[in-house]
């Protein structure tokens, strides 16, 4: 019997989690081991003229930790406190309260573990999230008063130089000509920065529907006629059931197509552009293949990232490229239909978009709430 309770009473010792033994009623300390007693600064004798109310840092967590000492109608309880070290320092503790008989007594067994280290991850975190949220704000405010500024004198500037454009002789309608193409691109670039800046404001409401995908498409096709035939590339479409419907946001739809279409038509110097659509297992998919310079395997990852593009800087190979934010708001507008896009493609053979949206859903109005 004597060996047996001095390997207990070593185990009790070796133990690396803080012990402690205390009466139901009084909370009395009773036994405590040494990992418990280094952490509050005592030694086990001075412990038994105390309760464990005595070394709470904490006044208003008495009532609390007596509850839980109770443990009324439960058999076992965790819960989280603090302890008072005796140098007066608070030190965050997670208790296990037990109850158990000791020498024909009622007591409650308590392990304490300490969760310093812990409080200050979950507080770092908590101030790392805080953080990121405020940059977030402050980002998007930034884009948003910056493409507003830029816009008003933009459109004049567009204005006067179609005037020009028409007024002067031709030996000077070049120069007009180049104005008003990169203003264009500027107001295409500053459009499209504008659109990221509302998404992650949250401002943006989307109005789901039954809507005819073969109708989208073809407003699509037809805003970008102009641009493809200038590029000598071919767009053609390979449409499944006209009758076809997704459920989505229509204005939504178009803008996403948009996206997907310009990226392709731009980076296809000749060829051509073709969309698919079918329906399958609940989805009906819109594929967007092109014939153009295609993205290198290590980049793909990275295709939905914004302001990313493959070749940028000083190593830019397109020149008219734009600000790498279409597939990003593609993406993220899809997230807030149900929807999703997957982008497979081959340096130097072309890209295929695949965008996914729900068959079946009931109308519904969704709100955008972005953090």
């Amino acid at each position: 019997m004597a060996d047996s309770q001095a390997r207990s009473r070593a185990v009790f010792d070796q133990t690396s989690d803080g012990v402690y033994l205390a009466e139901a009623g009084s909370l009395r300390f009773l036994e405590a081991n040494l990992a418990f007693c280094q952490l509050i600064g005592c030694v086990p004798d001075e412990l038994q003229a105390h309760t464990v109310e005595d070394i709470l840092a904490a006044p208003d967590d008495r009532a609390d930790m007596q509850a839980v000492h109770r443990l009324d109608d439960a058999t076992h309880r965790v819960a989280e406190c603090q302890y008072r070290h005796r140098d007066g320092t608070a030190i965050d503790v997670e208790v296990s309260v037990s109850a158990i008989t000791y020498d024909g007594q009622d007591v409650r067994c308590v392990v304490v573990r300490d969760i310093r280290q812990r409080k200050r991850t979950e507080q770092a975190l908590r101030r790392a999230k805080e953080r990121a949220e405020e940059m977030l704000r402050v980002k998007s405010a930034l884009l948003d008063n910056i493409s507003h500024e830029l816009r008003t004198p933009l459109a004049g500037i567009l204005g006067y130089a179609s005037i020009l454009r028409e007024e002067v002789d031709a030996s000077h309608r070049g120069f007009a000509e180049t104005i008003v193409t990169n203003g264009r691109r500027l107001e295409n670039t500053l459009n499209t920065i504008l659109e990221l800046a509302q998404l992650e404001s949250g401002n943006v409401a989307f109005e789901v529907e039954e809507v005819v995908v073969s109708t989208v498409v073809a407003d699509a096709i037809e805003a970008f006629s102009t641009a493809a035939h200038a590029k000598d590339v071919a767009l053609e479409v390979e449409a499944g059931d006209p009758r076809l419907q997704a459920c989505v946001d229509r204005s939504v739809l178009d803008q996403i197509l948009r996206h997907v279409l310009d990226n392709a038509i731009k980076f296809t110097n000749n060829g051509a552009v073709t969309i698919r659509t079918a329906a399958a297992g609940g989805w009906v998919t819109i594929e967007v293949q092109d014939t153009g310079v295609g993205i290198g395997t290590q980049f793909l990852p990275r295709v939905f990232e914004e302001f990313k593009q493959e070749s940028d800087g000083l190593t830019r190979e397109h020149e008219h490229a734009g600000a790498g934010l279409g597939l990003t708001i593609a993406c993220r507008l899809l997230e807030h239909m149900e929807g999703r896009i997957d982008v497979d493609s081959e340096k130097g053979k072309g890209t295929t978009v695949t965008i996914a949206l729900p068959q079946h859903s009931p109308p519904q109005r969704v709100s955008a709430e972005m953090a």
